[in-house]
């Protein structure tokens, strides 16, 4: 399979320089988003030799990879495979600079800002004109809690008031493959816990007022 660069977007969003690439057919593209530089997430990584930025980066797109990591002065390109589960931040290289998956197919994953609860959530994402976002695995959803700085937010994912076994995402599916729960989760306390907020990359079933931030897809 062949990969090109698809625009090296030397952009700021948020202050966050971003590098989107794709597929030579454009069936799939991946948006890379700068993280921070001199520093590692223990977790289990994947390391081959690359000797350059783009060369890591069609490395990270083949293996769908969450987090890469790319050291110019080994010319080292590491793709993380799973995250502690106690996440940790550890000194490093300062030539390492990590990059993290922000979005795909033209949509990017935000965060708010504020604090919602579950249902104005889904319309503050709706307003941005996409919806809630809901991570692929545990490993991309606790990336997201480091990326967001949150230990918990609200994902894309809820149930009905008369089953309290059977989840549904975004468009209205039955959800067949859940992500792992947090220990003593679901629990469906007093009844009435209906939606699902991202715990430290975990599942946890939350009621109508709590207030978490929103990860949106937009």
């Amino acid at each position: 399979m062949q990969f090109r660069l698809c625009g090296t977007l030397v952009k700021m969003v948020a202050m966050v320089a971003t590098l989107t690439f794709s597929t030579s057919n454009q069936i799939s593209s991946k948006s890379l988003c700068f993280l921070h530089g001199g520093k590692v997430l223990t977790g289990v990584y994947l390391y081959t030799s690359a000797s350059s930025l783009l060369r890591c980066s069609q490395i990270c797109l083949y293996q769908n990879c969450y987090l890469m990591q790319w050291d110019p002065a080994a010319e080292s390109c590491g793709l993380l495979a799973s995250l502690d589960y106690n996440l940790t931040i550890l000194p490093a290289s300062p030539t390492l600079k990590n990059y993290y998956a922000c979005g795909w197919n033209n949509k990017r994953i935000v965060r708010s800002l504020a604090t919602y609860k579950w249902p104005e959530c889904k319309t503050y994402c709706e307003d941005l004109g996409g919806r809630l976002f809901m991570p692929q695995d545990n490993t991309y959803a606790g990336l997201l809690n480091h990326v967001f700085q949150v230990d918990v937010y609200f994902a894309g994912m809820y149930r009905y008031t008369d089953n309290a076994t059977t989840w549904y995402d975004m468009d209205g599916r039955v959800v067949t493959s859940l992500l792992q729960w947090e220990t003593g989760q679901p629990n469906n306390s007093m009844g009435i816990q209906y939606y699902i907020a991202i715990v430290k990359g975990f599942l946890g079933d939350v009621g109508l007022k709590v207030k978490y931030p929103c990860a949106c897809e937009v």
